[in-house]
């Protein structure tokens, strides 16, 4: 970490005595800029040619021009309007009379990585100057405001009061000041206002130091800052608040030369990822072409050159696997990282595979040879990622409620007792039906959600009947959001060797959580990520996410305060230790992963959850999934050996959400009583021990225009079977990268 300084630089004080002594029209310069506009000659930066009054306009880039890119302007009075950014991401919003100051946010895509950039704007600037919305204006505004916009506006504290020349000067100053290295090297002049300067997107000037900014959340309040051309052994510079910018060291110095050979890699990388195009186009790449691409030494989460080959660039899923192909991907917009050498650079780009697949980033370094520049890969045991989750699914009734049901008997204190024994379960007498309904306890996944009749009739079919007759839905579907964080550990891209991964750090038990491959189905993954092993240290189904706050493992009081505490800390940049395990349990290596973002804030989504999830939407016309009561779908004569489901689906409300994932699962088994048909094993089945099967589909998640897809399914009979449990989901992301879950099942069946 640099060294943190009490007082201004000397270089910085004339910028903040000029800005003070500056002045705004209507009255002192500290006055808000909502309160007293400024006369136009008090404006800073040239007016632009094109504005229109009652327009903000301006343009987002982070580098390349943040293209279709959200954009969301908050004015100090409560107006807010919203809009995109075209291809060269630009933007033109008509918020009528200006009058106040306003917050602009920006969310878009660089390099295939999810970015979230704000600018602010006084009232007199509407109409009459151009704003950019950046990495530089982002620092400039959390400056002023106090704080990171992102989550002062999502928490209802921005004041934009706190906007006037006096402070958007001061901020300016201070962070051109950080920025001058890499700004001189750029030739950018002190002259140039860095916030309300137009720019072209042509890797020159201020583009060029936008192409080689890197700014990171980092912790609860504060940024990471470091530039593609500063030496590897150089610390990145740390803000712990996101208004520290009057303490903080300049970033370290660049030079000139070094400069202009970064745009110039650039565009040769460019070029490149051209060449990578147009030689995934053909439906079926060829296989030796791409091979003789990659060095010897090429190494990428885990996979060597042959391995990338096959099981990334030339994979190509079936239909019902989700369809997915890199034949036809686009790679494009590189994010130069670092480059140590001349012949050496880290690269970040997106990738774009064949529609409808939703766009992602790769991060590798790549290496110059005889002129052309060759990937070598990332160097790690696995490409890993932490995923901000947020599920949609039923709210489920309170331990109280249950209680309070009529009729019901629960214990005075729960028991970690066999789950047979009644006495420690929530349950319900039904002679006159001649069974029981069970509402289990608490912890028990479907507490507070179902409960389930059990028959005593010694009728196997009658009993599966019953079930289906009796039971009940305790909660409200799809009326509760719960969040998570998914660890992402691609199935496909993975060293050979590990067998199993233990995750460490705060919150988690001592031991580490552990996660293990999915089963293979004709020799591919039956799942795309690594799962949460269960108590046998299998994976059992298709999960990999911990809830927020997650504490269950905690033994004593003491245990779960201390966790509660460290889940307190969880912010944007905090890390875990991933421990990668060979077959005999040895330690193969070990891999940071970092937390980018959380997931939205739980409130927001229940409060309107239309807006951000993604749904289908069974009718009894399609399916009696949607009709109670809620295992009718799954035990009834029409699903007893086939399945076939015609589900409708409902886009999101909320602009730029893109499908990503539908995937369904199907558990069914031999009819109680009855021998399992010899070698009635199958592929597709996770836990072979029990005689269930379990049928896996993962499904397209858009069709042709983007939107989600309707689900069209059918899973053909399988004599003398019968299902007993369905779930299905289907997952859409936002613009940073968070993933919405909506999922169906018995126990949330609309």
């Amino acid at each position: 970490m640099p060294t943190l300084r009490p007082a201004l630089r000397p270089a910085l004080l004339p910028a903040l005595l000029a800005a003070v002594v500056a002045g705004c029209g209507g009255g002192s310069d500290s006055a808000p800029d909502s309160l007293a506009a400024p006369d136009a000659q008090q404006l800073d930066g040239a007016p632009c040619g094109d504005c229109r009054p009652g327009v903000l306009s301006g343009q987002a880039a982070s580098g390349q021009p943040l293209a279709d890119a959200a954009v969301l302007a908050v004015a100090a009075d409560g107006r807010r309007v919203e809009g995109r950014t075209d291809a060269q991401g630009r933007f033109a919003l008509g918020v009528g009379s200006p009058g106040t100051a306003w917050l602009l946010q920006v969310r878009g895509q660089a390099g295939g990585r999810a970015v979230t950039w704000h600018a602010l704007c006084r009232g007199a600037e509407v109409g009459t100057r151009h704003v950019t919305v950046t990495a530089i204006s982002e620092l400039v505004a959390a400056q002023v405001l106090g704080g990171r916009p992102a989550e002062l506006l999502q928490a209802g504290t921005l004041d934009l009061l706190r906007v006037d020349a006096d402070s958007l000067r001061r901020a300016e100053a201070l962070a051109e000041a950080v920025l001058r290295p890499l700004l001189d090297a750029a030739g950018v002049a002190a002259a140039v206002d860095l916030r309300v300067t137009a720019f072209s997107t042509d890797r020159s000037g201020l583009d060029l130091v936008l192409e080689l900014l890197d700014v990171q959340p980092h912790g609860a309040q504060g940024y990471r800052l470091r530039h593609a051309g500063q030496p590897s052994d150089a610390p990145d510079l740390v803000l712990e608040q996101a208004q520290q910018l009057a303490l903080a060291a300049p970033l370290p110095a660049m030079a000139g030369t070094a400069a202009r050979r970064a745009a110039d890699t650039l565009a040769e990388l460019e070029a490149q990822l051209r060449q990578w195009t147009a030689w995934l186009a053909p439906a079926r790449p060829d296989r030796q072409q791409l091979l003789a691409e990659l060095p010897a030494g090429f190494r990428d989460g885990g996979l060597d050159a042959s391995g990338f080959v096959d099981r990334v660039l030339l994979r190509q899923d079936p239909a019902d696997e989700g369809g997915w192909r890199m034949a036809g991907a686009r790679w494009s917009a590189p994010r130069l990282l670092a480059q140590p050498a001349a012949d050496r650079a880290l690269l970040q780009w997106q990738v774009s595979p064949s529609a409808p697949q939703a766009a992602y980033s790769e991060t590798m370094w790549w290496q110059r040879h005889n002129g052309r520049w060759q990937p070598l890969g990332d160097g790690a045991m696995a490409r890993v990622q932490w995923r901000a989750l947020s599920v949609l699914g039923p709210q489920p009734l309170a331990e109280a409620a249950v209680r309070s049901l009529p009729g019901f008997r629960c214990p005075t204190g729960f028991d970690w007792l066999p789950e047979t024994d009644l006495a420690q379960r929530c349950h319900l007498l039904q002679p006159a039906l001649g069974g029981v309904l069970d509402a289990g306890r608490p912890g028990d996944g479907l507490f507070g959600s179902l409960a389930l009749h059990w028959s005593l009739s010694a009728d196997p079919a009658l009993r599966l009947q019953a079930q289906g007759q009796h039971s009940q839905l305790l909660g409200q579907p799809s009326q509760g959001v719960s969040q998570h964080l998914a660890l992402q550990i691609d199935a496909r891209r993975v060293d050979a060797r590990a067998r199993s991964a233990r995750l460490f750090g705060a919150g988690l038990p001592a031991d580490g959580v552990l996660l293990v491959p999915p089963p293979l189905w004709a020799g591919r993954p039956l799942w795309p990520h690594w799962a949460l092993a269960d108590a046998d240290g299998r994976a059992r189904d298709d999960w990999q996410a911990l809830p927020l706050g997650w504490c269950d493992w905690a033994a004593d009081t003491a245990a779960q305060r201390q966790c509660q505490a460290d889940w307190a800390t969880l912010a944007p940049g905090r890390s875990w230790q991933l421990r990668w395990l060979d077959a005999q349990g040895q330690t193969l290596g070990e891999q940071a992963v970092t937390l980018p973002l959380l997931p939205r804030p739980q409130a927001q989504l229940q409060a309107d959850p239309g807006r951000w999830f993604a749904r289908w939407q069974p009718t009894p016309a399609s399916d009696t999934l949607a009709a109670l009561p809620a295992l009718n779908a799954v035990l009834d004569d029409r699903h007893a050996q086939a399945l076939a489901l015609q589900w409708p689906a409902l886009a999101p409300a909320e602009a730029g959400l893109l499908p990503v994932e539908a995937a369904l699962t199907w558990w069914r088994a031999p009819w109680p009583g009855a021998a399992a048909p010899a070698g009635s094993a199958t592929a597709e089945q996770a836990d072979g021990d029990d005689g269930d099967e379990r049928v896996h589909r993962r499904l397209p998640a858009a069709g042709a225009d983007g939107r989600p897809a309707a689900l069209h399914l059918a899973v053909p009979e399988r004599s003398g079977w019968r299902g007993r449990w369905l779930a299905a989901r289907l997952v859409v992301q936002d613009s940073e990268g968070r993933w919405y879950l909506h999922f169906l099942a018995p126990n949330n069946p609309r």
